[in-house]
């Protein structure tokens, strides 16, 4: 089994993973969107879209996702199994932009409006808000090669 992750030398490359670690995926939650009785569909880095019913339109569900999270799919069936929301001290993967492949803990965000980008502190390195991808919360749920 393999995954496609972005790395520092190549770009993206194809990363060995065990059998366990095959059995899931993570994805990032680029848009949300309310459809009808008032549930919700998260539209996915990937093209998936899940809904996630809603027993009382007037309330909000039980996880409250936000874009730019992460979540952990189960694979095949894609039950959702955990949620990464984006913040500070969680894991992270810088996937564009000159830093590509550069793993680590979020340790600043700092929110801009207008034409400045948000940026986000992955260790000694800064990059834009939207080139981080979650991996995980205190560590990384997936197995990261070594370069």
């Amino acid at each position: 089994f393999y995954r496609v992750l972005p790395s520092k030398a190549h770009g993206l490359v194809l990363s060995e993973i065990t059998s366990t670690e095959a059995k899931f995926k993570l994805c990032r939650i680029e848009n949300i969107t309310t459809v009808k009785k008032g549930n919700l569909q998260l539209n996915l880095h990937d093209g998936r879209n899940i809904q996630i019913q809603v027993k009382d339109a007037s309330k909000k569900p039980d996880v409250e996702y936000k874009t730019r999270g992460t979540l952990k799919l189960s694979i095949p069936d894609q039950k959702i199994l955990d949620y990464y929301p984006m913040g500070e001290n969680v894991q992270a993967i810088i996937y564009k932009g000159h830093n590509i492949g550069f793993a680590g803990k979020i340790t600043k965000i700092t929110e801009r409006f207008g034409v400045n980008a948000s940026i986000a502190e992955i260790g000694d390195i800064s990059t834009a808000y939207n080139y981080a991808f979650i991996i995980g919360k205190d560590v990384p749920s997936i197995d990261l090669p070594m370069e």
